[in-house]
C-alpha cells in the first residue's frame, strides 16, 4: 500500500526490520570471559559456552524510548541495541544503576578525590609522598586498611607465590600473575535474613564478624576447575592464618574463585574499609554539614577564581577550602566542557592511545572510533532540527546537523555527549554520556595514560555522578539516576561498579530495582537469579502472554521503499517473513506493551 510520509513520522523512534533478531543467535565470542568458562562447574549445558541476546538497529531513537528501554535491561553499543539473554549466556550481565542523591563515596574513593585535589593545590606529587610500593598500592585503590589486610595480603601472595606448581598443574596459566593484585577487601554485614541463612549452614562463622574477600583467583581459574585449583589455596592460606592475632574462624572458597576469610567478632571493631559503608550518625550528620558549608565557599570562590570555574559543573563531595586556596594556591588548572558527541582529531587521538595503552589495542580507523562512541543516533525531540531529519542510512552523518561547541553547564538538548576533563589545557580525560530525561548513562571513559597516577576512572565516574546532583539541584530536578551499562559479578572488568554505594540492579524476570550489597551471594553461587521474592509480579508493561505476542507479530508492518509504502508482514515473502515474525515476537516481550507500538519499523 502507498502513503505519504507525514512531518510527525520523522520524531519518532525508527528500527531497522533487517537486524533484528531474537536470542536464537549466538556470539561468536563473549568479550568478557573469552568462552573458557565452560570448564566451570555450574555451566554444563553446551549452549553456556556462548553470549546470546536479542537485539535490533536504529539509526533514530528519541531519548526518553532509550531510557524506557534501559530500565528494560537494553544497552546500546553506536546504533545497535541489545538485551542479554542471562539465562542461556555464560556470563551474567545485569543492568546496575545509582541514585545520585544517595551515593555514599567509600574511603578508596574519598582518598583519590582527595588526592586529586592536592595535586591540583601542588601538595601532593606522585612518588613522593609514600614508596614506590604505597604508590603503587595506594594508585590501584588496594592500599590495607588495617593490620589484619596487611597480615592477610602478605599470606596471600606468599601463599600464591608457594604454590604455583600446583596452580599449574590445574590448568592455571602463571606467567602473566601479577602478584600485587592479590589483595583482600574487607565486605560490609550482610542483612539479618542472609545472615540468618547462612548461619543455618554453618554456624561455626559469626557473620556479624569482619569479613574478607578476595577476586584475585577469579582471572586465574578461567579455563580451569575453580575449586580444585584453589584448594591447595586455601589449605596453605589456613595454616598459615592460623594464629590468635589474626582470630581466624573460616576460609572458603566460591565456585567462581573468591577467596572468602572470616573473622571472630571483636569486641572493638577495627576501622571499616573501602567497601563498608555505614556511619556512626553523629559522624555523618557533622560530614554532612561540613561538607555543605565547604560547596558554599567553593562555589562562591569559583565567580572570583578562573582555577575553581570547574565547581560550575560539579555538587562535589570533596570541594577545595577556600583556606587551603589561600595557603596553598593552585599548581595545575583543572576544568571541564562538554561538547556533542562527534569525531574530532582531538578525541580520536586520546581515544587511541587510551586503547593502545590500557587495552592493547591499536586502533587506526576513525570511522571505527564513530561507530562506536561519536554517531549517536539518539535525538531530543524538542531539537525541531533533529526531529525533521529522516533517519540516515550512513552513520556518519549524523554529524551533519550538529554543530561542534562548548555546551555549557547543561546543554539545551538531551542526547550523546562527550565530557572533556583538562589539566593545564591538556586533555586529561574524557568520558562519552548519553542524557535522557531523567538519567545519565556512562557509555564510555578514556584518559591519557600519563595521569594514571591520579586513579582517572575513579575520577571520571565521581565526577559524573556530582555533575547530575548538579543538574538536579540547579537545571532540572527530574534528574536522578546515573547508569553504568552492565555489572557481572565474576568480571574484574565489571566488578568494580558495584563499589558505586547504594547501587541497584534490574530484576532480569520483573523488572524491577533491587539493592546490590543482599545479592552478591546469591549472584556468587547461582549466577543467574531472579532478584524478587516470589510472589512479586512483574511490572504491569512486561505482564505479556503469548497469545497477544504472536497477535502483534502476526498484525505487524512496516515501511518500505523509502517510507513510500507500508508492507504488513503477511505480503512478506514466507522464506523471510517466519525470521521477522519470530524476531519481532521475542523484540515485544522484552520492550513491553507500552513501548512497542510507537516503533516505527522500516526495511
Amino acid at each position: 500500500m502507498e502513503v505519504k510520509p507525514t512531518e510527525d513520522l520523522w520524531t519518532k523512534t525508527h528500527i531497522d526490520v533487517n537486524y533484528c533478531h531474537a536470542n536464537t543467535r549466538k556470539s561468536s565470542s563473549c568479550g568478557y570471559c573469552k568462552n573458557n568458562k565452560d570448564k566451570i562447574a555450574r555451566l554444563t549445558e553446551l549452549d553456556q559456552k556462548y553470549s546470546y541476546q536479542w537485539g535490533f538497529s536504529s539509526p533514530k531513537m528519541t531519548v526518553q524510548d532509550y531510557q524506557d528501554l534501559m530500565n528494560k535491561g537494553w544497552r546500546r553499543c553506536g546504533e545497535y541495541y541489545y538485551k542479554p539473554d542471562n539465562q542461556k549466556s555464560c556470563c551474567q550481565l545485569y543492568t546496575i544503576r545509582l541514585e545520585a542523591e544517595k551515593y555514599q563515596p567509600n574511603k578508596k574513593q574519598r582518598k583519590i578525590m582527595n588526592r586529586f585535589n592536592r595535586y591540583l593545590l601542588g601538595t601532593y606529587e606522585p612518588g613522593k609522598s609514600a614508596s614506590n610500593e604505597e604508590t603503587k598500592m595506594e594508585v590501584d585503590g588496594h592500599k590495607p586498611e588495617d593490620s589484619v589486610l596487611t597480615e592477610l595480603n602478605k599470606q596471600l601472595q606468599a601463599v600464591i607465590q608457594e604454590n604455583t606448581e600446583a596452580l599449574e598443574s590445574n590448568g592455571i596459566d602463571t606467567s602473566k600473575m601479577d602478584i600485587h593484585k592479590a589483595v583482600f577487601t574487607r565486605f560490609k554485614q550482610q542483612n539479618k535474613k542472609h545472615k540468618k541463612q547462612k548461619m543455618q549452614k554453618n554456624k561455626d562463622i559469626d557473620r556479624q564478624a569482619p569479613t574478607y574477600s578476595s577476586s584475585f583467583m577469579i582471572s586465574l581459574c578461567r579455563g580451569a576447575n575453580a575449586q580444585e585449583a584453589t584448594s591447595s589455596i586455601c589449605e596453605s592460606l589456613k595454616q598459615k592464618l592460623d594464629c590468635e592475632d589474626l582470630k581466624i574462624t573460616s576460609v572458603e572458597c566460591s565456585k567462581f574463585g573468591h577467596l572468602n576469610v572470616f573473622c571472630q567478632n571483636p569486641d572493638n571493631h577495627l576501622e571499616a574499609s573501602s567497601t563498608t559503608h555505614k556511619m556512626n550518625p553523629k559522624a555523618t550528620k557533622h560530614e554532612e554539614a561540613k561538607h555543605e558549608e565547604g560547596k558554599e565557599e567553593a562555589e562562591e570562590e569559583a565567580k572570583d577564581d578562573p582555577n575553581l570555574e570547574y565547581t560550575k559543573y560539579f555538587d562535589e563531595y570533596f570541594p577545595i577550602s577556600k583556606e587551603d586556596v589561600e595557603k596553598h594556591g593552585f599548581k595545575h588548572k583543572y576544568s571541564v566542557k562538554i561538547f556533542r558527541a562527534m569525531v574530532t582529531d582531538e578525541s580520536f587521538d586520546v581515544y587511541k592511545r587510551y586503547e593502545e595503552s590500557i587495552h592493547e589495542k591499536a586502533e587506526k580507523q576513525k570511522s571505527s572510533y564513530g561507530r562506536f562512541l561519536c554517531w549517536s543516533p539518539l535525538y531530543d525531540p524538542k531539537d525541531e532540527v533533529e526531529s525533521k531529519r529522516k533517519p540516515r542510512t550512513d552513520q556518519k552523518d549524523q554529524d551533519n546537523d550538529r554543530v561542534f561547541k562548548d555546551e555549557g553547564v547543561w546543554p539545551t538538548f538531551h542526547g550523546s555527549y562527550h565530557m572533556y576533563h583538562y589539566l593545564d589545557d591538556e586533555v586529561f580525560a574524557i568520558g562519552v554520556i548519553d542524557i535522557t530525561p531523567n538519567v545519565i548513562s556512562s557509555v564510555y571513559f578514556m584518559h591519557n595514560a600519563k595521569f594514571n597516577f591520579l586513579s582517572p576512572g575513579v575520577i571520571g565516574a565521581v565526577r559524573e555522578i556530582e555533575y547530575i546532583n548538579r543538574i538536579r539541584k540547579d537545571f532540572d530536578e527530574q534528574m536522578k539516576f546515573y547508569l553504568m551499562g552492565f555489572y557481572i559479578q565474576d568480571c574484574q572488568k565489571s566488578i568494580y561498579k558495584g563499589e558505586y554505594y547504594p547501587s541497584q540492579l534490574l530484576c532480569p524476570e520483573t523488572f524491577r530495582w533491587y539493592d546490590l550489597e543482599p545479592l552478591r551471594k546469591k549472584i556468587d553461587e547461582h549466577g543467574y537469579c531472579r532478584f524478587a521474592e516470589e510472589g512479586v509480579e512483574k511490572i504491569e508493561d512486561h505482564k505479556i502472554t503469548q497469545s497477544e505476542a504472536e497477535d502483534f507479530s502476526k498484525s505487524f508492518f512496516f515501511y518500505f521503499k523509502d517510507y513510500k509504502m507500508i508492507l504488513p508482514i503477511s505480503m512478506v515473502n514466507p522464506a523471510v517473513a517466519g525470521a521477522i515474525s519470530e524476531a519481532i515476537e521475542e523484540i515485544f516481550k522484552n520492550v513491553g506493551k507500552e513501548l512497542m507500538p510507537k516503533l516505527m519499523f522500516f526495511a
